[in-house]
């Protein structure tokens, strides 16, 4: 299940490349895998790894874009499907194997649009649990920057390795009283340099909260043009005017020490 900011419409598309993505999916494991799941879905832990040539061990989660990055010894698993890649990683763990893995997947015919949502559902519940020391996108026909965007963009997403600021904002419905796509952007081209920050911006104080409950700041709104600033999940200050909540939430990351000029 996803959900944009922006108008549910928008959510189409993307269901749509998931939906034929998956619609004549055929297990391709070889479903003789009999040994003991290593992973806890309920409980994270990276797989523990040694480190080889700056990948593995305790450096964060590569991003490789050429075959001459991987440093000899660290594993590049010959598979074509992801259930192919977490047997590989489950028989690595039972094994008390430490070797670093690289997660390859090459991408033909797609639009930019397509491969960035394909290749975020593919590697993502990977990386959710764990696995992968550094992955490796190809895609025919994109442009290495959008690769490489892309790559970033999901160990983002995954909280495998934070290279910028993250938002969290809700799907507009009816309870939010002001232009929450907005804002969003205003908030945004304020904050967009402040690199290990994670910052809500909430349409209305019934589920903001908890869905922003691990943001180190959140700007929820409390009623029609009253907006309620959190540090973590503490209350800062309530109902200030919408027009100057904005500067406020600013005022308030400098306030705490968390504000880094451009």
């Amino acid at each position: 299940m996803f959900s944009l900011t922006e108008e549910p419409e928008n959510e189409l598309s993307i269901a749509s490349i998931l939906a034929r993505r998956y619609q004549n999916k055929v297990d391709t494991s070889s479903g003789n895998f009999d040994e003991k799941i290593p992973v806890d879905p309920y409980d994270y832990q990276k797989r523990k790894t040694v480190a080889i040539g700056g990948i593995g061990g305790y450096n964060p989660v590569a991003v490789i874009m050429d075959a001459s990055e991987i440093p000899s010894g660290a594993l590049v698993p010959d598979n074509t499907d992801l259930s192919g890649f977490r047997q590989s990683f489950f028989e690595l763990m039972n094994h008390n194997d430490l070797t670093p893995v690289i997660i390859h997947r090459k991408y033909s015919d797609c639009t930019p649009d397509k491969f960035m949502i394909i290749a975020a559902a593919e590697i993502s519940p990977l990386l959710i649990d764990g696995l992968g020391d550094g992955i490796w996108l190809e895609a025919e026909g994109i442009l290495p920057e959008i690769i490489e965007r892309a790559a970033y963009n999901i160990l983002q997403a995954t909280r495998s390795r934070i290279t910028k600021t993250e938002y969290i904002a809700c799907p507009s419905c009816g309870r939010t009283l002001y232009d929450i796509q907005e804002t969003l952007k205003n908030i945004r081209e304020r904050t967009s340099h402040l690199k290990n920050l994670k910052i809500a911006v909430m349409g209305c104080i019934v589920n903001g909260p908890g869905e922003m409950a691990d943001a180190d700041y959140g700007y929820v709104g409390a009623s029609k043009g009253k907006i309620t600033l959190y540090k973590k999940k503490e209350i800062i200050k309530k109902n200030i005017p919408q027009s100057e909540a904005v500067e406020a939430l600013i005022a308030l990351i400098k306030e705490s020490g968390d504000w880094e000029e451009k």
